[in-house]
């Protein structure tokens, strides 16, 4: 029996009242060694990943006074593929192991201290291993805030799922009226090729001073332009596609 709570365990509920903040780390499938630099990074030179930055995050809460009901919520599905479980690490055991790489836990923090955040975090962190998609994981964490009548919801990724995850989150806010504050924030790390850059938001206009057609149609096209960018193989091929895309775009918008 793990040492600490499961959403597969189907943990009792608090009912306590009050200032109460649900931090979440969102999981993330990665090969090995691509995980850890993602989610883990290297606190010691400033560059958090996913799970330290929300360890960190957390942490804050432990060392406040008065202390604050906060909870760490850490979603570390393991995904099916071909019929077989992904090698995932589990992320508390993870952080458990590396809780001395936080410059936080290590300098601000005595031995009493260390070992009294240690048994604070087990008490205080959900494990949710059953989600496997973000999806599912907002879903499971807003049903959880509800539950346990949450304030405030701090969610962690990294920049690329960033846009995705704030619109899954939120969302799962909404159809499962959840009233609380959610915020969304992201780790200093990013898989190889997979930073802010490689995002294109599709997005319908909100602007008055442009016709609805014309507005959507550009940002619409602009966001699709950013996405096919990389799959052309030279720049030259690229460009006269861009040109023949936004002359066909303006023939159907202006017939």
């Amino acid at each position: 029996v793990r040492p600490f709570r499961s959403i597969r365990q189907e943990p009792e509920m608090s009912q306590k009242r009050g200032t109460r903040t649900l931090v979440v780390c969102h999981a993330q499938f990665l090969p090995p060694g691509i995980w850890e630099q993602v989610m883990w990074g290297t606190p010691s030179s400033g560059e958090y990943g996913i799970l330290s930055k929300s360890a960190d995050y957390f942490l804050q809460s432990f060392k406040g006074y008065p202390r604050n009901d906060s909870m760490l919520y850490l979603c570390s599905g393991i995904p099916v593929c071909d019929g077989n479980r992904e090698d995932s690490p589990n992320a508390l055991e993870y952080l458990l192991d590396h809780l001395h790489e936080l410059p936080i836990f290590e300098t601000q923090l005595d031995e009493e201290g260390r070992n009294a955040f240690r048994s604070w975090l087990i008490k205080h962190t959900i494990l949710n291993e059953r989600a496997q998609t973000t999806e599912e994981e907002a879903r499971d964490f807003v049903s959880f805030a509800l539950d346990e009548k949450v304030d405030t919801i701090v969610a962690f990724t990294f920049p690329k799922h960033a846009p995705r995850a704030l619109h899954v989150d939120y969302l799962a806010k909404i159809s499962l009226g959840y009233t609380g504050e959610l915020l969304n924030t992201c780790s200093d790390t990013s898989p190889p090729e997979c930073g802010p850059n490689e995002v294109a938001i599709l997005e319908k206009s909100h602007r008055h001073d442009m016709p609805k057609e014309f507005a959507n149609l550009h940002l619409i096209g602009r966001g699709i332009i950013t996405l096919l960018r990389k799959l052309f193989k030279t720049p030259a091929t690229f460009s006269k596609f861009e040109k023949d895309f936004w002359e066909l775009m303006e023939k159907y918008n202006n017939p």
